[in-house]
């Protein structure tokens, strides 16, 4: 009976391997297709951003003088 249950043990463990072994191949393949934007990307963006504002409002406090 010990022959049985090991080998009904064995197959548990080699399907339960496949599965954790599918998910992270599934999750792989998600972050591929939609990867996380660099947040120093984002930083710089928003400091480029705030940097044309400070600009506009000099330009336009020079020019309203």
């Amino acid at each position: 009976m010990s022959g049985l249950g090991e080998s009904i043990a064995a197959h548990y463990e080699k399907q339960h391997a496949q599965i954790e072994q599918d998910a992270s191949e599934d999750q792989a393949a998600a972050k591929a297709a939609h990867p996380e934007p660099p947040t120093s990307f984002h930083d710089a963006t928003s400091r480029m951003v705030e940097k044309m504002h400070r600009i506009a409002n000099r330009k336009r406090d020079n020019n309203n003088g």
